[in-house]
């Protein structure tokens, strides 16, 4: 599920940037060229619910590492307040997903973005078979000899 989340956080963002930055959802060992995106899950959370529902409650980071120099808080102002629209509705296995507890804060030269996406999954439980049990009855009958004397 992580997986197809960070796929919608993804396709949003080339969505909304067009291409215009690079969009990254593992570590690269080479230098990367500004400006350009990085999609982590930090968190999930699994909180039964009642039945066989589960709530999964998702924490992503959205890093932007600023093409700018000279202005790179402004440049990432600018692409906060784009994240906040953008990310507001992902879509997910064709359904659309609500981003919550969104916030952005500049760190150490990038804008580094969070936004939680929670989902309802339903546990599959895998039926297994029951072993076969073989009963054997035997009646004795009152009376008759065990053919000891």
């Amino acid at each position: 599920m992580v997986n197809d989340i960070i796929t919608g956080v993804f396709k949003r963002i080339n969505e909304v940037f067009e291409d215009e930055c690079g969009i990254y959802t593992e570590h690269a060992t080479q230098s990367l060229k500004e400006p350009y995106f990085y999609i982590t899950c930090l968190n999930s959370v699994d909180r039964p619910m009642s039945g066989k529902r589960h709530l999964r409650v998702n924490v992503f980071s959205v890093k932007y590492f600023p093409k700018s120099k000279t202005e790179p808080n402004a440049e990432c102002n600018t692409v906060s307040d784009n994240l906040f629209l953008a990310l507001e509705y992902i879509t997910v296995k064709g359904a659309l997903v609500q981003g919550t507890n969104m916030n952005s804060k500049f760190v150490d030269g990038a804008l580094e973005f969070m936004v939680e996406y929670s989902l309802f999954v339903q546990a599959v439980l895998e039926n297994e078979p029951m072993e076969t049990l073989t009963l054997t009855n035997s009646v004795k009958r009152g009376g008759e000899s065990n053919g000891k004397t």
